[in-house]
């Protein structure tokens, strides 16, 4: 999830749990009369901090274990958040506002963090799977995260990669990124937009990813309403500046009453030619 290189990991991640709870205790005391709204918000904070979570879902036949390393990890990174569940389940799901069955695809996981989208995707039967992180030690994480549930690193199959938001380098992985994003049939994108300074970094990366001439692909991004305002701007700069086509899928059958924000799930796609 980690957009950008960090110089002191630690201290950053110390630094984004003090604020997270800074947040906590503003939220608690503007909604004193909302007790449930609050719970929620504890409720995931606890689920943040423990060491390892375990996830069940019914089109996968064995529980996915996942290490969590929450203050070790910058933008906190380090945990599974509400948005990734909920895109993991739609992975599930395999409608066709997303293309249809993961099974068969090439996926990149942008900004993966524990790797949990990028497990569920390999156990659907894609055709491979790349892992990127900005964060070295989420990238850490994410490959003992990816060896736990059946794929030990390197792997042709699931791969797990250091990937900053824009930087190219000329490891031949960012190179097929930039030179070939054809290759890949389905970028995923799980709770990207807390920061909105990243957003022109965003907006340059995706049409990287998702060039116009690539008409076949798409980019699900879901994320949690935080401020919808500046949310709903960076939307309309996806369309409008960026050129997608930008659908907003239904994601009710997944929020529950335990998570803490409402959560978005939206699919980015390039016009098709109008027919001749």
């Amino acid at each position: 999830m980690a957009g950008a290189a960090v110089d002191d990991p630690v201290a950053d991640a110390m630094a984004a749990a003090v604020d997270f709870l800074a947040d906590l205790a503003e939220t608690a005391a503007s909604t004193a009369d909302d007790e449930h709204k609050v719970a929620r918000f504890a409720d995931e904070f606890y689920r943040f901090r423990q060491p390892t979570r375990t996830f069940v879902f019914p089109e996968i036949a064995e529980p996915i274990v996942i290490e969590q390393r929450y203050l070790a990890v910058a933008d906190t990174g380090g945990a599974v958040y509400d948005a990734a569940v909920v895109l993991a389940q739609c992975l599930c799901r395999g409608g066709p506002e997303i293309g249809g069955p993961v099974r068969g695809k090439h996926v990149v996981d942008i900004g993966t963090g524990t790797a949990l989208t990028a497990i569920v995707a390999a156990k659907l039967g894609a055709a491979s799977v790349a892992a990127t992180d900005g964060d070295r030690t989420a990238v850490e994480l994410a490959a003992r995260n990816v060896g736990a549930n059946g794929w030990p690193q390197p792997n042709a199959t699931v791969s797990v990669h250091r990937f900053v938001w824009g930087h190219y380098d000329d490891s031949p992985f960012t190179r097929r990124l930039r030179d070939a994003p054809e290759a890949t049939d389905l970028f995923l994108a799980a709770d990207l937009i807390h920061d909105n300074s990243m957003y022109p970094v965003l907006l340059e990366m995706f049409g990287v990813l998702l060039p116009p001439r690539h008409t076949a692909g798409r980019l699900l991004m879901c994320y949690p309403t935080r401020c919808a305002p500046v949310e709903e701007a960076f939307l309309v700069s996806l369309r409008e500046q960026g050129g997608f086509v930008v659908t907003r899928l239904d994601v009710a059958p997944w929020q529950t009453s335990t998570m803490a924000l409402p959560i978005n799930l939206i699919c980015l796609t390039r016009p098709r030619p109008a027919p001749v």
